[in-house]
């Protein structure tokens, strides 16, 4: 809750013994963020939506997930299904990363936005992430 509502806790890292005037869920900022909270409730029904991204054991994480380093700040995780494959790019870096994604791949999230998703090369934000959802043949 806490994530998506950006709560800052007055700076300090851990809170557990700190009162419920430092924990406690301020829901003014769920009004401020709205855009924020509907991104991240959308991002949890994605996953709900696609059973591949909850592997139920290691040797499936390590036979279904692959990761690829684009760049040195720029990571591509891959979960591989039967019929699908879902892409994550996280940009670590504070700058933008031109990415050019294949015909049959679909983008499904970006934060910012993207207008048109039919791009073939498109900007993901620095410190964000990119979801693209690929139909196998």
């Amino acid at each position: 809750c806490g994530q998506e509502f950006f709560r800052e806790k007055d700076g300090i890292d851990n809170t557990y013994n700190s009162p419920d005037a430092i924990n406690q869920v301020d829901w003014t900022r769920a009004l401020r963020y709205q855009n924020h909270v509907q991104y991240i409730r959308d991002f949890i029904a994605f996953r709900k939506a696609h059973p591949s991204l909850s592997q139920e054991n290691y040797c499936q994480i390590q036979e279904n997930c692959h990761f690829f380093w684009l760049s040195e700040l720029v990571l591509r995780y891959e979960v591989h299904s039967d019929s699908q494959i879902i892409q994550f790019i996280i940009n670590f870096s504070h700058q933008d990363f031109s990415y050019t994604k294949n015909e049959k791949q679909e983008v499904q999230f970006t934060y910012p936005p993207l207008v048109d998703k039919s791009q073939e090369t498109f900007c993901i934000a620095g410190q964000s992430i990119c979801t693209l959802l690929e139909e196998k043949t």
